[in-house]
């Protein structure tokens, strides 16, 4: 089974909302490369590591840790933050191997936003 890894690029099926169970607010897609930050794993993806296609998870977080928690991810998950506290239920959907220029790309637009996430 393939399992979560620097460099890899990760698809999650995502939902969120205000109840740990029930219907979710909000449902979603996020794909993304991982271990590209500039300050390593965030807290979210130590969350996710060693994860493998098809495992599921689920993170409550407090909206006032959202951006700490996620980081440069924090972009995806702006609309989650609308209680103080939310959860998060996912699936890890795809684990491959980004290409180089992927790699490149993402780590640029990271570069670009500084000390902020614009979401590039």
């Amino acid at each position: 089974m393939k399992k979560i890894d620097h460099l890899k690029k990760i698809t999650l099926a995502l939902e969120c909302g205000a109840r740990q169970k029930g219907t979710p607010e909000k449902q979603f897609p996020l794909m993304f490369i991982y271990g590209i930050g500039s300050e390593g794993l965030s807290p979210f993806e130590c969350a996710l590591a060693g994860k493998g296609e098809g495992d599921e998870f689920s993170i409550r977080v407090e909206k006032q840790d959202m951006l700490n928690y996620f980081e440069h991810l924090a972009q995806a998950f702006t609309d989650c933050g609308k209680c103080d506290i939310f959860y998060l239920r996912g699936r890890v959907v795809k684990i491959i191997a980004a290409d180089q220029r992927e790699v490149i790309t993402a780590m640029a637009e990271l570069a670009d936003c500084g000390d902020h996430c614009c979401g590039h």
